[in-house]
């Protein structure tokens, strides 16, 4: 997978309630080939800036409409997660794979 697409794999799933495995298969002398370190280290970077809206996170329940309406008839898929104690909502943009949002919770 490309790094892009291995991003919003792991997105779909986060969002999802999955758990994404990734298969490396190291080289005879336990090296691993950089056609697979590549794609690992891209999803390193991005989970450094949004990581927050995927570790100890658990799906919006229920699932609201993965297609975020935009002007001229475009639309944008967006996958949601909420924090473990509830406080924070995370929308994520698959078009540039950027969590657009933190949202506080308020509850009445």
């Amino acid at each position: 997978l490309k790094p892009k697409e291995l991003v919003h794999t792991l997105i779909r799933v986060t969002a999802n309630n999955g758990n994404l495995l990734i298969g490396i298969g190291p080289m005879a002398n336990g090296t691993i080939p950089h056609f697979q370190q590549h794609p690992l280290l891209e999803v390193g970077k991005w989970l450094r800036v949004n990581g927050e809206a995927i570790y100890g996170t658990q799906p919006l329940l229920p699932i609201p409409s993965p297609l975020i309406p935009l002007p001229a008839g475009l639309s944008v898929e967006t996958k949601w997660t909420i924090s473990a104690d509830g406080s924070a909502l995370y929308a994520t943009c698959l078009a540039n794979a950027t969590a657009l949002a933190r949202a506080p919770l308020q509850f009445p």
